[in-house]
């Protein structure tokens, strides 16, 4: 599955609609889990976890303030765009 024009990932595992877990190709080792939980009759909590193999605590450090910058845009996009069809 192409990401980027730099990065692809293979589908690991693949639960419709409550499961995918995605592992980057290449020289990071990274993989990448989206799971579905419902939590009441009429609600569905959406998590994500994000898991890379990284060389030293300073990659890791700016890797994580990267990564929740990104993530909590991709995530307010995606519930904008669910509470929009309701």
């Amino acid at each position: 599955m192409p990401l980027s024009h730099d990065a692809e990932a293979k589908v690991e595992i693949l639960e419709p609609p409550g499961q995918l877990l995605l592992v980057f190709q290449g020289d990071t080792r990274a993989t990448w889990a989206w799971g579905l939980y419902e939590t009441a009759a009429d609600k569905t909590r959406l998590v994500t976890r994000l898991r890379v193999g990284t060389a030293g605590m300073r990659s890791r450090l700016v890797l994580d303030a990267f990564e929740i910058i990104m993530m909590r845009k991709c995530l307010l996009g995606i519930k904008r765009r669910a509470e929009s069809l309701s």
